[in-house]
C-alpha cells in the first residue's frame, strides 16, 4: 500500500471508528440531556417539516421561544440543516399524539452531531499528518480530542457547536496545507469552502476570521494576477458555502440585518417571560479582566473543567485523572512555546529561515488560542456569565499541534538524558517507535474508565417507584400540644383542634410522644379552615440539639386540604406553625399515609 493510499485508509479508519461510537453514545445519552436540547430540536423540526429555514414574521408562531424571547432560528443554520437531512434518511414517527416531539425523532436529530464531530476528527487527523509527517502522532492527536468527555457528549446530541468545531478544523487544516504545500488550487478552493462554512456555522468559529487574515499577510505571497484570480475564487466559494445565509437575511430583513442582531433584539422584547438581571457579567458585580486571569471566583477552574468535562448541565465531572491528564496537555503546549520564545529572546540568536517560518506558524497558532479565550473571557465580562469551555472547542485543533510539538521536545531532551548516561540507541528506537502507543492507550484507559465509573453511574442511577398507602387518622389532642405561642382558646374538635391567633406568629409544638408516630416516610394531610390566608409551615427535630427540619404549603381564607412530606427517621418535637395572621382557626383532620420506595432496575436504554 503507498503512502496516499494508507492516508487515505487511515483518515477513513478514524472517521468511520468515532462515527461508530459516538452513534452509540447519541443513542444511550438519555433524552434532556443535553444543555438547550428544546431549542435545538426545535429548528431542526421546522427544517425537517417544511425542508427551508423559517422566515420572520409569517413562520413566527410556529416555532417555540425561551423565556428570554430567543430562538435557535436565528443563528448559522450548519448543524441544524445537517442535522434535518440526516434525519429524512431514517423512518420515525415526528410527532406523539399530543403534539410533541417524539423521542425517535430527537434521538434521530442528534445524528448531525455525530456527523460532523466525527468529520472534524477525520479533518483533523489529516492535518496533523500533513504538519508532523506521522501518523503516530496524528492517532495521538484526534484520540485526545474525541475522548475528551466534553467533545464525546457535544457528539452525542443536536447541538450546534459540532458545526463550529467541524468548520474551524476544516478551516485550520486548509491553513496547514498552505503553510506545507504552498498556495496551490486546491489549497486555494478548500479555504473558500471551510471560511464559508465558518459563516454558516456558529459565533465561536468566526473568531478564526483575525488569525486567518494574519495568516494570509504572513505566509502567502502570490503574483498579482493570479493572487487576484485566486481572492476572488475564494470569495465565490465563501459566498456558495455559508455566505448565501448573510444574503438570505438581507434579502428578508434587509441590508442592515446580515446577522439577525435587529431581528433578535425584537423577537426578545416581544416573547421575553424572564428579563434576569439587568446588569450582565463579571463587570456587574465588579470583577475586572485580570481578576477573572487571577482565577478569581474560579473563572479558569471552572472554565478548564468544563472544557475536558463537566457534563449534563455543568453537573457531572469524571475521573480526576482525566483532568490531570488535560492539564499536561495545556501546560506542555503553552509551556513549551513560552520557553522557546524565552530563549530564542533571550539568546539573541538569529534564526534560520525554515526555523523562522515554523515558529511564526506556531506563533499564530499560539494567538488563535489566546485570541479565543479573549474573546470567551470579554463576553463573560461584561455579557452573560456563561463558563462553559465548549465555546473554546473550536480551536482544538491548534492546541493539538502546540502540545504535540512540545512533547516531541520533551521526548527529545529525555534522549539526550539517555545518550549522556549511557543508553544506547536501541533504547531510543524502542522509545520513539512505543511512546505515542503507551499515551494512546493512556488516553483510551481513562475515557473509558471515566465512562463506565462515573458517566454510567450517573445517567444510570436507579429508579424509584414510590407507592403511597391509605391515609389513616391519628387526631391532634390538645393534651399533646406541649407549648404554643400567640395562640387562645384553644379547644379540641372532635380529631382536630380550634384555635384563635392573637399575634402574627401562631404555632404549637407537641412533644416526642406523639411526634414519634409520624416516623418513617409519610405524605401529611390536614383539612383546616381559616379566615385568612396563610402557609402551613411544619418543623421537626429529630434529635435534641440537632438542625431542624421544615415542609411547608400554602392555603387560601376557607376549607382548605393541604399536604404535606415528612421524612423522619426519630422525633424529639414537631411544631405546626400557621401563617402571619390573626385570626381563627380550625384544624378538622390530620392524616398520614406512609410511603414505600421500592428499588428497581436502571432504564433499558442504560444497559451498563
Amino acid at each position: 500500500m503507498n503512502k496516499a493510499n494508507k492516508t487515505l485508509f487511515l483518515m477513513l479508519a478514524v472517521f468511520l471508528g468515532f462515527l461508530f461510537y459516538f452513534n452509540w453514545t447519541s443513542g444511550l445519552l438519555p433524552l434532556g440531556s443535553g444543555p438547550d436540547f428544546s431549542s435545538h430540536d426545535d429548528i431542526v423540526r421546522f427544517i425537517y417539516q417544511h425542508q427551508r429555514l423559517p422566515v420572520f414574521p409569517q413562520d413566527e408562531d410556529q416555532l417555540k421561544y425561551t423565556v428570554y424571547g430567543s430562538t435557535r432560528a436565528l443563528r448559522p443554520p450548519l448543524a441544524y440543516i445537517t442535522s434535518a437531512m440526516l434525519a429524512h434518511l431514517q423512518h420515525f414517527e415526528l410527532l406523539n399524539t399530543d403534539g410533541s416531539l417524539s423521542a425517535k425523532a430527537r434521538l434521530a436529530f442528534r445524528k448531525g452531531s455525530v456527523l460532523l464531530c466525527s468529520l472534524a476528527l477525520m479533518v483533523g487527523f489529516y492535518a496533523l499528518y500533513v504538519y508532523f509527517n506521522s501518523y503516530g502522532k496524528a492517532l495521538v492527536g484526534v484520540l485526545l480530542t474525541g475522548l475528551m468527555p466534553q467533545y464525546t457528549f457535544i457528539a452525542s446530541y443536536n447541538n450546534d457547536d459540532s458545526g463550529a468545531i467541524f468548520s474551524a478544523t476544516l478551516l485550520v487544516l486548509a491553513l496547514v496545507l498552505i503553510f506545507r504545500r504552498g498556495p496551490g488550487w486546491r489549497q486555494i478552493l478548500l479555504l473558500g469552502v471551510a471560511s464559508g462554512l465558518v459563516i454558516l456555522s456558529k459565533q465561536t468559529a468566526w473568531l478564526l476570521a483575525l488569525p486567518v487574515v494574519l495568516f494570509m499577510l504572513l505566509f502567502v505571497r502570490l503574483p498579482l494576477k493570479s493572487g487576484l484570480l485566486k481572492l476572488l475564487t475564494v470569495l465565490l466559494l465563501v459566498l456558495a458555502a455559508g455566505g448565501w445565509w448573510l444574503i438570505w437575511n438581507m434579502y428578508h430583513y434587509g441590508p442592515h440585518d446580515p446577522f439577525l442582531f435587529h431581528l433578535t433584539q425584537a423577537l426578545a422584547e416581544k416573547y421575553q417571560r424572564f428579563a434576569g438581571n439587568p446588569a450582565h457579567g463579571y463587570h456587574a458585580r465588579g470583577i475586572g479582566m485580570m481578576d477573572l486571569l487571577k482565577n478569581r471566583d474560579g473563572f479558569l477552574t471552572k472554565t478548564f473543567v468544563s472544557t475536558v468535562g463537566n457534563l449534563d448541565w455543568l453537573r457531572l465531572r469524571v475521573a480526576p485523572a482525566v483532568y490531570w491528564l488535560y492539564k499536561a496537555v495545556i501546560l506542555i503546549a503553552a509551556g513549551w512555546f513560552a520557553v522557546f520564545s524565552f530563549n530564542r529572546i533571550r539568546a539573541r540568536r538569529i534564526m534560520k529561515p525554515d526555523e523562522k517560518r515554523e515558529y511564526a506558524f506556531q506563533a499564530l497558532l499560539f494567538f488563535m488560542l489566546a485570541f479565543q479565550f479573549f474573546m470567551y473571557m470579554l463576553v463573560n465580562e461584561y455579557n452573560d456569565i456563561q463558563l462553559q469551555g465548549k465555546y473554546l472547542m473550536p480551536v482544538w485543533l491548534p492546541l493539538v499541534i502546540l502540545f504535540l510539538s512540545g512533547a516531541t521536545r520533551v521526548v527529545d531532551f529525555a534522549e539526550k538524558l539517555i545518550l549522556r548516561h549511557g543508553g544506547g540507541s536501541l533504547t531510543i528506537h524502542w522509545s520513539r517507535a512505543s511512546l505515542a502507543w503507551i499515551f494512546a492507550g493512556l488516553v483510551l484507559l481513562l475515557h473509558f474508565f471515566s465512562l463506565f465509573f462515573y458517566v454510567a453511574p450517573f445517567y444510570g442511577r436507579v429508579n424509584h417507584e414510590m407507592v403511597i398507602h391509605q391515609f389513616d387518622s391519628i387526631g391532634l389532642p390538645v393534651k399533646a400540644i406541649i407549648f404554643s405561642h400567640d395562640i387562645a382558646n384553644l379547644k379540641q374538635r372532635g380529631a382536630g383542634i380550634s384555635f384563635e391567633s392573637t399575634g402574627n406568629d401562631p404555632y404549637l409544638i407537641v412533644g416526642k410522644a406523639y411526634c414519634r408516630k409520624l416516623t418513617g416516610n409519610r405524605l401529611m394531610r390536614l383539612k383546616i379552615q381559616s379566615e385568612t390566608k396563610g402557609r402551613l409551615q411544619l418543623y421537626w427535630v429529630e434529635r435534641k440539639g440537632e438542625k431542624g427540619h421544615v415542609s411547608e404549603t400554602p392555603f387560601l381564607p376557607g376549607s382548605n386540604e393541604v399536604y404535606l412530606g415528612i421524612s423522619l427517621q426519630k422525633c424529639h418535637v414537631m411544631r405546626f406553625d400557621f401563617g402571619t395572621h390573626p385570626g381563627k382557626f380550625i384544624v378538622d383532620q390530620l392524616a398520614t399515609a406512609r410511603i414505600d420506595i421500592d428499588r428497581h432496575r436502571p432504564p433499558d436504554y442504560l444497559p451498563f
